[in-house]
Parts: C-alpha cells; structure tokens; sequence
C-alpha cells in the first residue's frame, strides 16, 4: 500500500490512532484487526494509571472491563506490553498469574512515544494499515472521499471495510456537500463539521492543513498581526488563506480566547481547532481552555506589548512552573485579567 511508507505515519503516530479507534470502537470486535486493538489498549490503561501507586489485580481486570471497555480476557496481553516497554511492574505468583500492577508510566513523555517503539516491531494486517492512513489523512482537514482513496493506493474492498469501521466507531462521518462525498472526522475537529466538510468540497483542503499546520507551531498567534502582516509566526499566507482564517473564526471552526486591552479594544488569539471527544474529553476540557488562555496571556506580552515586551516567552512560563509567580509589571491587570478569572492563578497588588 502506498500509503504505509509515507513519512508522516510514525509509529507514535500509528499507537495515537490506535487508542482512537479502540477508543471509538470500544467492546466491538473487528476481525481484520489484529495487533492494532491491543496496543489501543494499552495506551488507554497507561493513560489511566499513570501516577497511581500498587494497584490490585482483580480491581483493575473489573475497572478496566467496565470504564476503560478493555475486557479481562484481553487485560493479561495488554499489561505484557505495558511491562515489555517499561510502563509497568508486574506481581505475579507464577508465569501466568498476575497478582499486582505497579505504573510506571512517565509523566513528561508521551505515552505514545513508547508505545510507537512497540509499534515498530509489529507488521500490521492491511485493514489496519489502510484505517490509521485514512485517519492520517483526516487529522489536520476533511477530505474528498474519492481523493483519498486515490492518494492511498489501497484496494477497493480494503478501502470499503475500513472507511465502515472508522464510521461505526464514530471516528468518521461521511457527508454529502456540492455533490461529494467528503469524510470529516469528530475525534480531531469538535466544532461546525458541516464548515469544514464545505471547505474540503470547495477544493480547500491543502489550504486548510497548511494554515492548521502553521497555527500548530505558532499556536495563539494574534489575529491582528495575521491581518496587518499576511504571516503566521514569520510565514507569508496568502489573501486566500487569510479568507480561510475569517471563514474559520466566521464559521466558529476556530474559537479563540481573548484579551480586552486599553481603549476597550479586543484582541483576538488564534489555535488549533478544538478536538473532539475521542482525544479531549468532558474532564480535560477545562484543563485545555485554561492551557490557551495561559498562552495567549504570554503571547500578548510577547507581541502586542502595552509597556513592557516579553522577550523569552519561555522565561515566564519557567516562572509560573517553578515559582509560581512572577513579578509585577504595568500589563499584569489586562495581560493576565483573564487567568485570575479562570482560577489559574490570582492578580496580588503591588506597591
């Protein structure tokens, strides 16, 4: 398949959206799955344990069945690789029986980074191959159905049984827009898919992963600047593509956060789009709208300075990890206005 080779498909990659489609799939079983549901798995039990002490056997085979929709049967195979690359210790009594789990997993490293070096042992079935390529394809746009296919070079009936299994676990919706096929993915983008899916049909879909890719390096850049300087963290966009931005905001594709400024003058910080459910769910929600504002708060310091420019963006957040604070400044009240407001932290006045 032409699509296996294609560079941007790494392993970590691949365990990402594995624990997507196990995650979108749950208890129903997929036949031409082999290798890919265990590593899903997997990711899910280390994203669950991390950070907990000696956890019991048996109440993890009984939590892990009814809130993590990983069966017991399959629990012994999946802590196996979780013990092979270092996630986890295992008690045992014997060879076979399993009496305790110790996390080991790492909390500053992507659980999927070690995961994708177990990924890289594996060879997968060609449904599995064909599922994560058409995810990939889908992560940073929609897509033409029939562009796809073509791009990935894989067999009609391969194409077909995977497109349904990534629908049936709600990964994927197919919709109908100006007379296409457009497949649109909810797991990666959480607002207006009928928007995104009429960009795809427009013919926008390399524009739309470029700027997407742009804000993924540059993330709350203001939208101002991206007005006045055609340029996204110092890249040139084009007329077209600042319309595409507009669209975004228009169609609420985007959301940013903003920051109210003297002269009652609001500016505007623009990410990503918002995941859906599958890779940002209810209870870290609040988490990642407290996570932007924080970085719009520095960006704002950084390049739309009201006294005093923030000249190392990665000092103050140094700062806020280690210290927990940082020194007065004239722009404390609206550069940080909306932190205190969040509960992030609290403004304290200065003599």
């Amino acid at each position: 398949m032409q699509h296996a080779e294609d560079k941007r498909l790494t392993p970590t990659r691949i365990a990402e959206f594995a624990h997507d489609l196990q995650t979108g799939l749950a208890h129903t079983r997929v036949p031409q799955f082999d290798r890919l549901p265990i590593v899903g798995m997997a990711s899910i039990v280390a994203l669950h344990i991390r950070g907990l002490g000696e956890i019991p056997y048996d109440t993890l085979r009984q939590v892990a069945d009814f809130y993590f929709d990983v069966p017991g049967s399959a629990l012994p195979e999946v802590l196996r690789v979780l013990e092979e690359i270092g996630y986890v210790q295992l008690i045992s009594r014997s060879a076979t029986s399993i009496t305790a789990v110790i996390p080991q997993v790492p909390h500053f490293r992507s659980v999927h980074e070690g995961l994708g070096d177990y990924v890289s042992t594996l060879e997968l079935t060609e449904f599995e191959q064909v599922s994560v390529a058409i995810l990939n394809e889908l992560t940073t746009k929609a897509e033409k159905r029939d562009a796809i296919f073509n791009r990935l070079g894989a067999e009609k009936l391969a194409f077909n049984g995977c497109e349904n299994i990534i629908i049936t676990g709600g990964l994927v919706v197919s919709k109908r827009v100006r007379g296409q096929s457009i497949l649109v993915s909810p797991a990666y983008f959480a607002d207006n898919l009928d928007a995104i899916a009429d960009m795809a049909a427009r013919g926008n879909s390399p524009r739309l992963a470029r700027l997407l890719a742009l804000f993924r390096e540059a993330q709350g850049w203001p939208l101002s600047l991206i007005e006045t300087t055609m340029e996204i963290g110092g890249t040139k966009i084009t007329v077209e593509e600042l319309q595409i931005v507009r669209s975004m905001l228009a169609d609420g594709i985007l959301k940013p956060p903003s920051i109210e400024r003297p002269g009652a003058t609001r500016e505007h910080f623009v990410f990503t789009p918002r995941p859906g459910g599958v890779r940002l769910n209810a209870s870290k929600r609040e988490i990642y709208e407290r996570a932007m504002a924080l970085v719009a708060a520095v960006r704002k310091g950084q390049l739309l300075p009201e006294a005093i420019r923030i000249w190392s963006p990665l000092a103050i957040l140094n700062a806020l990890k280690t210290r927990k604070m940082i020194r007065a400044n004239s722009d404390a009240k609206a550069q940080y206005g909306n932190l205190a407001a969040l509960r992030v932290g609290r403004l304290v006045k200065a003599s």
